[in-house]
């Protein structure tokens, strides 16, 4: 997953990630959706996309957008393996 984050120095004021579109988001080839939790039992909304574009709360504009919530999702610290599998997958 690709996050698309702040500035450092509106770091504080957003409260949302813009990602890459990715297959457990379903069909987005409508103009705008939402994005619901992939787990069968869940299907909560985590955000929305839109092909047009949508602001950030810190008023950087992404275009296109899949935003999620980040109070929707958990907040879980990199690991040394999740590093490694990045660097494997590039070369």
């Amino acid at each position: 997953m690709f996050l698309v984050g702040p500035s450092p120095t509106k770091q504080r004021s957003c409260n949302m990630a813009f990602v890459e579109p990715l297959t457990w988001m379903g069909d987005v080839h409508e103009m705008t959706g939402k994005l619901l939790c992939p787990t069968e039992r869940c299907k909560a909304k985590l955000g929305v996309w839109s092909w047009h574009g949508l602001p950030c709360n810190c008023g950087q504009w992404h275009c296109p957008a899949f935003q999620i919530q980040l109070r929707r999702v958990d907040n879980l610290p990199r690991s040394a393996e999740a590093d490694s599998l990045e660097i494997q997958n590039i070369l």
